[in-house]
């Protein structure tokens, strides 16, 4: 049994090179300037940028799923993916996921600092997971808890920027969820467009 079902949450070492982790921050911080897009507060998250299903990342649900299907010992489904850029003073509430996150990746795309993603495992354990750029953690996501604590920064302008990858079992409770019940179905190249409150407020009668 893999780690990911014993304990809920499983290390992924070197997911993607430096390099690629390097193109990726550039591209999108290129279109935080392109688009002149304003950092928001998230209740859940606190001062961060957004994007929901970008471009840039799109490639790594391919390279990611049969090392998750070959974790969990069956057919996934891609639900959809979303990087996050966070900054000083930025956190993650403790939380499970809503169903399209059944079975999830945490990509570290730049940091500056460790910063621990905490889980409860499956055990009632609390463990950190700090991943190097390029290095990933997969995790349950709508069973194992999850959070960061705040994020502070050593010096000014300093970023943390992460990519969150997710699945649903093809033949699972969840499955009428593969690309995602709501939003697009498409990667975009104007995802940090999006406004994630209003997604929140628009959709609460079901997120988790």
């Amino acid at each position: 049994m893999s780690n990911l079902l014993q304990y809920g949450y499983q290390e992924i070492p070197n997911l993607i090179s430096i390099e690629e982790a390097k193109k990726i921050k550039e591209y999108d911080y290129n279109l935080l300037i392109r688009d002149k897009i304003k950092i928001t507060f998230e209740e859940q998250r606190g001062p961060v940028y957004t994007g929901y299903k970008p471009y840039s990342t799109s490639f790594i649900m391919k390279r990611v799923q049969p090392i998750l299907e070959n974790m969990v010992g069956e057919e996934l489904l891609p639900a959809y993916w979303f990087t996050t850029i966070y900054h000083h003073n930025s956190f993650m509430v403790n939380h499970i996921d809503r169903p399209s996150c059944e079975i999830s990746v945490s990509l570290n795309i730049h940091s500056e600092q460790d910063w621990p993603l905490y889980f409860e495992d499956l055990n009632k354990n609390k463990v950190g997971c700090i991943t190097g750029i390029g290095q990933a953690v997969a995790y349950l996501g709508d069973r194992c808890y999850h959070w960061r604590e705040p994020l502070k920064s050593r010096i000014f302008g300093e970023r943390y920027m992460q990519s969150f990858l997710h699945f649903v079992r093809k033949n699972g409770r969840f499955s009428e969820f593969k690309n995602d019940k709501i939003g697009h179905n498409k990667s975009l190249d104007n995802a940090y467009s999006m406004d994630t409150n209003r997604f929140r407020k628009e959709n609460a009668h079901w997120i988790g």
